[in-house]
Order: C-alpha cells, then sequence, then structure tokens
C-alpha cells in the first residue's frame, strides 16, 4: 500500500506574515485566556493578590508621604 497525501484540502497562504514587537505579550496573553477558561481558580488565584497588591502599595505610598500613620 503506498502513502496518500490530499493535498487539495490544504491551501496555501496567500497573506503575508506581520512581526508583532512583542511576543513574550502575546504568549501571556494566550496563557491568560485558557486560564480564564476556568474563570474560579483564576478569581482566586489572582483577583485577591492583585487587589492586595494595590491596596498596599497605596498604604506605603501614604506613608511615605507622611499622610497616615500605621
Amino acid at each position: 500500500m503506498k502513502a496518500v497525501t490530499h493535498t487539495e484540502v490544504y491551501r496555501p497562504f496567500k497573506g503575508e506574515f506581520r512581526r508583532f514587537p512583542m511576543a513574550a505579550l502575546t504568549l501571556a496573553w494566550s496563557g491568560i485566556r485558557i486560564g480564564f477558561r476556568k474563570k474560579m481558580p483564576m478569581l482566586v488565584l489572582f483577583l485577591i493578590p492583585a487587589v492586595t497588591t494595590i491596596v498596599f502599595s497605596f498604604m506605603v505610598q501614604l506613608k511615605f508621604l507622611s499622610l497616615i500613620h500605621i
């Protein structure tokens, strides 16, 4: 038996390739999109630390501006 390739199924690419300057950003974004398919783990894993980071960064900034005393 001889191997047969059905080349009529494949169409040649007629567009042009664009270079995206930040390939790491594209890879990170695709990982985030895949991760968000399961919404609850992503909510617990990323939302809570993100909010905590933002709140404490404001507290540190305000402390160094001597507006609050912690």
